[in-house]
């Protein structure tokens, strides 16, 4: 008898199993049956040409709209070889660095401006290329300043996958001496030359040198007028220096150094005074009239407040009468009710 239990509770779980198996299988041609329905709502049309109908008439994709064409030409991938750098680089000869919309159009159409900076910056070896702006030179000139900078990331840390780079502080390897030099060139373009010097000039270097080109940033920056605007350009030139300055005096065996750091200390300190007096000396006419105009509009404030109060104590006159009117009335209004009623 428990046998027999046994069998049919066995093969009521045999029947339970098979109707989810079922079920299932409903479930998933409701569902395919959705997906035909909304494919043939939403993506049919009436091209001649089969291969370009998404679907087929039953709903089912067309697998060859999705195919390439059999014409189609295959792109080939871009590889950048001797032969894109040499053009590169004579772009930049031509050009120059900062320029590579330029040199893009002429002689590298598939690579992009950005491509060709990073293509830039691995081959001067140097992150930062706005210190090379407008910089021009040919292969040599190129692999001279790579193994300048390449020298002053070793020897200070600040050489990473082949560039030179800012370090934690936010500053790059900056004991170098750098230099602008105008040329007059047959398109009078103006070139700027970075250039570094050997590791015994970069530790003593020439002071004249350095504090006659504080001195003249300092003359440039006091000589733009008050209402002008002072250059990004001149003020991160002053701040180059004054980290080259800054960097050299640091080191407690080169006394040429810290002299010097006190000297350019004092041409500041002089600069900030003369500059202090210059903007009080513009800023007097100035002053005054802002003191005039502040007088006059006080004289009209303390006008309108008089009206203001005036106006304000007739209100509250007219108010006080107002209200001694009122009441009179209702008292004479409350004294004929009284003899009406006697």
């Amino acid at each position: 008898m428990e046998k027999t239990e046994d069998m049919m509770v066995d093969d009521t779980a045999m029947d339970t199993t098979e109707e989810n198996y079922n079920d299932d299988e409903l479930t998933m041609k409701a569902r395919q049956e959705w997906i035909t329905q909304f494919r043939l709502k939403f993506c049919a049309h009436d091209d001649p040409d089969p291969i370009k109908n998404v679907i087929h008439p039953d709903g089912s994709l067309n697998q060859d709209y999705f195919r390439p064409p059999k014409d189609a030409k295959i792109e080939e991938a871009r590889k950048w070889g001797e032969a894109e750098k040499t053009l590169l680089i004579e772009g930049i000869e031509k050009h120059g660095i900062g320029h590579f919309g330029e040199i893009s159009k002429e002689s590298l159409p598939k690579w992009s401006t950005n491509d060709l900076r990073v293509k830039c910056i691995r081959l001067i070896g140097r992150q930062n290329l706005q210190l090379y702006r407008d910089w021009k030179g040919n292969a040599e000139d190129i692999t001279r300043e790579y193994e300048a900078n390449k020298k002053i990331g070793l020897e200070y840390g600040s050489w990473k996958q082949g560039v030179l780079v800012y370090d934690d502080a936010g500053n790059e390897g900056f004991l170098f001496i750098y230099s602008y030099t105008s040329t007059m060139s047959d398109t009078t373009t103006r070139k700027r030359s970075l250039s570094i010097e050997d590791e015994e000039q970069v530790k003593r270097p020439r002071n004249n040198t350095l504090l006659n080109d504080l001195t003249a940033i300092l003359a440039e920056i006091k000589s733009t007028p008050s209402s002008g605007e002072i250059s990004a350009e001149l003020l991160n030139s002053l701040r180059l220096l004054m980290l080259q300055i800054e960097s050299l005096s640091a080191d407690e065996s080169n006394t040429e150094a810290k002299r010097m750091k006190d000297e350019s200390d004092k041409c500041l300190d002089l600069w900030f005074q003369d500059l202090v007096a210059q903007c009080e000396a513009d800023g007097e006419d100035l002053l005054e009239e802002q003191l005039f105009n502040a007088e006059s509009d006080n004289e009209d404030e303390e006008e309108n407040l008089a009206l203001a109060l005036a106006l304000q104590d007739e209100e509250d006159y007219c108010q006080e009468v107002d209200q001694v009117c009122s009441k009179q009335l209702q008292e004479d209004e409350e004294e004929d009710i009284e003899v009406e009623i006697v």
